[in-house]
């Protein structure tokens, strides 16, 4: 079913879920970019997108409490009806930074969705930014 994004538009509940790990700004801005980029057929299960991860580099320090990280990898989108599939290059730089920890305060009393989003921020960081990487040849 996916969640509404950007009036009619939606994103898959995993793709929502995984945008607790960006700023809350960006991650608005960022959820409607991806909504376009989601076909429709997706939620009606006819195809199915998965990135495949092929190198995320060492992060680099560019400031107090601030990395970025590049990653090279290949979106495919899959027809489940057909079995065509397309691969389309997917390389990123991702913008981290330091932030809290937040604590549930209903602890184990939480909803599972409360549970998932605290056990994601778990990790201390946030994204705060993403733009294409362009990998140099050799």
């Amino acid at each position: 079913e996916g969640v509404k994004v950007d009036g009619n538009k939606r994103v898959p509940a995993n793709t929502w879920f995984a945008s607790v790990l960006l700023e809350d700004d960006f991650a608005e801005a960022a959820l409607k970019e991806i909504a376009q980029l989601i076909p429709a057929d997706v939620f009606a299960g006819r195809i199915r997108s998965v990135v495949d991860i092929k190198y995320i580099s060492e992060p680099r320090h560019i400031a107090e409490g601030r990395w970025q990280v590049d990653m090279i990898s290949t979106r495919i989108l899959m027809d489940r009806m057909t079995g065509k599939s397309e691969r389309l290059p997917f390389n990123r730089t991702f913008t981290l930074e330091a932030v809290e920890i937040p604590r549930s305060p209903l602890g184990s009393n939480a909803s599972l969705v409360e549970q998932k989003i605290y056990e994601i921020r778990a990790t201390g960081l946030q994204i705060t930014n993403i733009v294409p990487f362009e990998p140099k040849k050799t």
